[in-house]
């Protein structure tokens, strides 16, 4: 994921070193945690099998690549309290379900019947929601451990409670399997926790100003 470059803001403390925060690139971050549009897979064969098989398994290397973009925001979080090691064993389980799922997917036989390839390609999308709540999770995390960074120079604890009342909220969550109730509780937590997140984000702005 690619953030946009700010300039950096320079705070000096009477009691501490001359110190740089960058507090836009936070805001960069959580606004990053909305869910990315999904496009719905429909690989049922249509005129042949080979051409619908290509295009479920495009739909699987296009989620591999992204949880692979994801896993690498992930390493460069550095506070425990944001839950990376959870988040990255997450997308690690559910690379290794979508592997199987195409290997199972590629495996099909010739003649398979529609209505047969639908329940194994039609997983791909509700049962590993990568863009609508990977994707925004990850960022969650990722924005946590910013928060963090900037809350540790600045000193403001409430900064960091908001970052981990946001992480927490979102870290259970699960792909919704298509039932539209789940879905719309999943997009509820993750609001959720854009506002915890914006909270913090306040909270440090006020110290920098007031330690200005």
């Amino acid at each position: 994921m690619k953030h946009t470059t700010r300039p950096r803001t320079t705070l000096t403390r009477t009691t501490r070193p001359r110190t740089t925060i960058t507090l836009a690139a936070i805001g960069v971050a959580v606004a990053a945690c909305a869910a990315l549009p999904v496009s719905v897979v429909d690989a049922a064969p249509r005129s042949d099998q080979a051409a619908a098989t290509a295009k479920a398994d495009a739909a699987i290397q296009e989620r591999l690549t992204a949880i692979g973009t994801l896993q690498g925001l992930l390493q460069g979080v550095t506070h425990s309290e944001c839950q990376a090691a959870t988040m990255s064993a997450q997308l690690v389980a559910d690379a290794t379900g979508l592997t199987a799922l195409q290997a199972e997917i590629d495996a099909l036989p010739e003649g398979t019947t529609a209505q047969e390839f639908k329940a194994l390609s039609g997983q791909i999308a509700p049962e590993y929601r990568i863009y609508m709540l990977q994707t925004p999770k990850a960022n969650t995390v990722v924005a946590c451990d910013k928060v963090f960074v900037a809350a540790d120079l600045l000193d403001v604890q409430a900064a960091r409670d908001e970052a981990i009342a946001a992480v927490n909220g979102v870290i259970g969550l699960t792909a919704d399997g298509g039932d539209v109730s789940v879905q719309a509780s999943n997009k509820a937590a993750l609001r959720a926790a854009r506002a915890d997140l914006h909270d913090a984000v306040g909270l440090l702005k006020a110290a920098r100003d007031a330690a200005a």
